[in-house]
């Protein structure tokens, strides 16, 4: 392996490393409040960002030297505008491993932004934990290698539609984070947000390893992988009698399904606890049967996860029963990368573990919180930045459809859930701008990330059918 093969690598260490450092800091000083501990987050967190900003420009080199020897291979005689068209043509966020890279830099560049801002500490812990996820899920997907970008891609449109519809997903995170602290600024009862909370998460969790083989016969789901024609792993896919376009296969994780099932039972009473407490008048954080119901299914669904990564990477390679038509030959094999129910389903553990450190330290977070007003103005012009980005995206994206397929607008599940998207924060900008500050258009915020996260995984999974925009496989 040659020094710039293994120079990726080595950054993405570094800045996975740099962040997990700056993550303890940060959590060591809520805990313990120390301008050393403060301190030394703030150095590793803006390392961190350095390294990763090395990493993806290292990268978007790579994917250019890649494009311009593939051209050249193919004995096409470049201009000095050609190659240089040709060098940029392919950012770092055309597949799965790229776009979490992407997406998780541009959070924490608009955590630096934020914090040189308005100096909001606390939102550094979430931040840094949603990118710490977002790494790890990158770090896990089977495919990092730099492909050449298939011809479907190959626009200038690619540049600015995706890159902004990211930015635009990283704004409203941020944004649901401070959306979350002004409501406990705000006074609003842990009870209320843990019965909310915990039960979105309990239906996230059933969404990810597929809603109805769960319930009808407890089997979790993911899609394995087999050799595609060019010799590379990819989803499995099949042709149903009368369909014109392959569609996923999905097959069952032994043992998985169960576990799944009594985690999401346990989190529904935890979240019918809260409920009660909320009912009640009551605010018992950690001394409340919701905390202690919502710790035992945060327990489970950890067993669940780590049980599912075992099955995932031990599984021998297997030869599924005649019957659907595939169009990969067996032997297919299961694989922690590129499998969204396992991204899903961390991203709800990941949810759980915030939610349980926010009602542990829900005192010490809202003592170093500036008042109310500060954080509904920051949630605002955030959001009021992304809307406008994710509004060009999609018109920009209709205007690369039409240039492409020949029309602006299919109803693709992702089209239309962008569209979704963009509907659920214009509602915010109307109930901010109609009923000014408060914990309902605080609470549409933190609720509209939701929307966010099915856009660019639930769609993914599978869960709205098979469509044209795909980052990854499985």
């Amino acid at each position: 392996m040659t020094a710039t093969a293994s120079a990726g690598p080595m950054l993405f260490t570094i800045t996975a490393a740099s962040y997990l450092g700056a993550l303890i800091n940060a959590v060591g000083a809520l805990v313990s409040p120390r301008q050393l501990l403060e301190r030394l987050a703030t150095w590793l967190r803006h390392a961190g960002l350095l390294f990763h900003t090395l990493f993806l420009g290292y990268r978007y080199w790579e994917a250019g030297v890649v494009e311009v020897a593939r051209r050249e291979e193919m004995g096409v005689v470049l201009t000095g505008y050609e190659r240089f068209w040709t060098f940029v043509s392919h950012p770092p966020y055309t597949n799965l491993y790229e776009s979490l890279i992407f997406v998780t830099w541009t959070l924490m560049l608009a955590y630096a932004f934020i914090e040189a801002r308005w100096k909001l500490r606390p939102v550094g812990i979430p931040a840094l934990l949603i990118t710490l996820a977002g790494l790890t899920e990158a770090y896990i997907v089977v495919e990092k290698a730099v492909n050449p970008v298939v011809p479907a891609l190959q626009s200038w449109w690619l540049l600015i539609h995706v890159g902004m519809i990211f930015v635009a997903y990283s704004l409203f995170m941020l944004a649901a984070v401070v959306g979350v602290f002004f409501l406990l600024k705000s006074g609003t009862r842990t009870a209320l947000m843990g019965a909310v909370h915990v039960a979105l998460m309990a239906l996230v969790t059933l969404l990810a390893g597929g809603l109805r083989p769960l319930l009808t016969a407890a089997r979790f789901e993911v899609v394995p992988l087999a050799k595609n024609s060019a010799g590379k792993w990819a989803a499995v896919h099949y042709l149903p009698d009368g369909a014109e376009k392959p569609v996923r296969w999905f097959t069952g994780v032994p043992g998985v399904g169960p576990m799944v099932l009594l985690a999401v039972a346990v989190l529904l009473v935890a979240a019918w606890l809260w409920w009660r407490e909320h009912k009640a008048g009551l605010d018992l954080g950690v001394r409340g049967h919701g905390f202690k119901a919502t710790a035992a299914g945060f327990g489970l669904l950890t067993l669940a996860l780590g049980y599912l990564m075992y099955r995932l990477s031990t599984t021998a390679p297997f030869t599924p029963e005649p019957g659907p038509n595939f169009t990969a030959m067996p032997p297919f094999r299961l694989s922690i990368g590129s499998n969204y129910a396992l991204g899903v389903l961390a991203t709800t553990w990941a949810g759980l573990a915030m939610f349980l450190g926010l009602a542990a330290w829900r005192e010490q977070i809202v003592a170093r919180l500036p008042d109310a007003k500060r954080l509904d103005e920051v949630v605002y012009k955030v959001i009021i930045v992304g809307f406008p980005l994710i509004s060009i995206g999609i018109v920009l994206g209709g205007m690369w459809a039409y240039d492409a397929w020949g029309r602006f607008w299919g109803w693709d599940p992702k089209e239309t859930w962008a569209l979704i998207t963009w509907a659920v924060y214009g509602t915010y900008l109307h109930v901010r701008l109609r009923y000014g500050a408060g914990q309902r258009a605080a609470a549409i915020a933190v609720l509209a990330f939701g929307v966010v996260v099915f856009t660019y995984m639930g769609v993914n999974l599978g869960l709205t059918g098979e469509g044209l925009h795909v980052y990854g496989q499985g």
